[in-house]
């Protein structure tokens, strides 16, 4: 403990309410500890403390582990095309007779009945609906399924692929801009992409594709970045 003593600007005690707004102030400016201490006739001001500041030092800030995919709502388009080409494929005679409402289409239709074999139309519509359902459902799961992505606290990783994966890693540190993209329908949906830029490309370094509130996400990066 140390005994420096301040006193008055005479050399005199201080009363006690003046020494405790000293000893007040000199801990919030310094950041030792001052207390009043009885002196003579009156009080002065010691330092009761010089190897512990009593300035509170903030808490580190710890950021949790953040795992993201694109979003399902993303895909409802694709999800619409595939469940089409389904009943297209379940149900081509019925489809076709829709299409052929009108009188035009109508002739067109009994033209093709006429000039073809029904039956190989049939299949060849049958075929080309299955890989087109085949196809969508592919892209569905693929645009899902094939993206990963990971906000740590330091850094960021985007993983692509299922089979073969590729893996692309920034720092916060590096980041010089992030760029967030949402269509008119992506801010119906409440999805969107964030580009991610670093100092040593004017290019993206990787992006965040379809994933939900990327308005969330994107405050997120930028708070993280301070830090």
């Amino acid at each position: 403990m140390s005994e420096s003593i301040i006193l008055n600007t005479d050399g005199f005690a201080f009363d006690e309410f003046t020494a405790n707004e000293v000893a007040g102030a000199l801990t919030s400016e310094i950041g030792y500890k001052y207390e009043p201490a009885i002196y003579q006739t009156g009080y002065a001001v010691i330092m009761t403390d010089i190897k512990k500041p009593v300035k509170e030092v903030a808490d580190p800030v710890i950021f949790e582990e953040i795992n993201l995919r694109p979003a399902w709502r993303s895909q409802i388009p694709s999800v619409f095309m595939f469940f089409m080409s389904i009943v297209f494929v379940l149900f081509t005679d019925t489809v076709m007779r829709l299409i052929g409402l009108s009188e035009l289409n109508n002739f067109l239709y009994d033209v093709i009945r006429k000039s073809f074999n029904w039956n190989w139309v049939e299949s060849a519509i049958f075929v080309i609906a299955s890989l087109v359902s085949l196809l969508y459902f592919i892209k569905i799961v693929y645009s899902i399924y094939a993206f990963s992505y990971f906000i740590g606290p330091k850094g960021l990783e985007m993983t692509q692929g299922i089979i073969s994966r590729d893996k692309v890693r920034v720092e916060f540190k590096d980041i010089r801009a992030q760029n967030l993209k949402q269509s008119f329908f992506g801010r119906i949906l409440g999805v969107g992409s964030i580009d991610i830029f670093t100092s040593g490309s004017n290019k993206s370094e990787l992006s965040f594709i379809n994933i939900s509130n990327p308005g969330s996400i994107m405050k997120e990066l930028i708070e993280r970045k301070k830090h």
